[in-house]
Order: structure tokens, then C-alpha cells, then sequence
């Protein structure tokens, strides 16, 4: 559990600053995001080999294999929007261009 909070606490940071720069317009590292990316995927990577310690220990049904899978996977599909929230903020798209095609839509 600890791991996957730490996963979820890294992909929330993530979020935050990908929406703060598509919000505000404010530059952000690429390299910064690409890094926490890393972070996430070594957490992960960490959580499945540990959870495949306990069921060779059988302190885990390996029945919630694929379960377990599952929610690793879906974290990892959270880092990679992510990353493609600051890909979108890095091709300086945001939401006052939003506003502005809205407002020629309408004129």
C-alpha cells in the first residue's frame, strides 16, 4: 500500500503542475514530468515483483494476479496522460486559446 500511495501521490503531483501550466500558460519541464514518470514506473515495477515474492510465498492468493495487474496498469495510464497533459501544455495550448476559438465560434 505504501508504494501505491507514493505511485498515486507522484501522478497527482504530475497532474497539478500539467494543469497549472495548461491553466495559466506557465512554462514546465518536460524533463521534470519525464522524471516523475520514471519514478512511477520504478514504483511499479517494485509492487509487481514484490507481489510475486508473496504469492511464491503464498502470504498472497495468486488469484488477485490480475486484479493487482489491473490497478498497476491503470496507475501507470494515469502517469501517461499526464505526460500528455504536459506535452499540451508544452505546444502552448490552453485554456485561453480555448476561450479564443470559442469567441470567434460565437462572433
Amino acid at each position: 500500500m505504501k508504494d501505491l500511495r507514493k505511485s498515486v501521490s507522484v501522478i497527482l503531483d504530475m497532474y497539478e503542475e500539467a494543469m497549472q501550466a495548461i491553466i495559466t500558460g506557465e512554462e514546465i519541464s518536460n524533463v521534470h514530468i519525464q522524471k516523475k514518470k520514471e519514478e512511477v514506473l520504478l514504483l511499479d515495477e517494485k509492487m509487481r515483483k514484490s507481489h510475486a515474492e508473496r504469492v511464491g510465498k503464498k502470504k498472497c492468493n495468486a488469484n488477485m494476479t490480475v486484479e493487482y495487474n489491473n490497478i498497476l496498469h491503470n496507475i501507470d495510464r494515469m502517469g501517461n496522460s499526464c505526460v500528455n497533459l504536459v506535452d499540451t501544455a508544452l505546444n502552448h495550448v490552453n485554456f485561453r486559446v480555448f476561450l479564443a476559438e470559442e469567441g470567434e465560434a460565437q462572433v
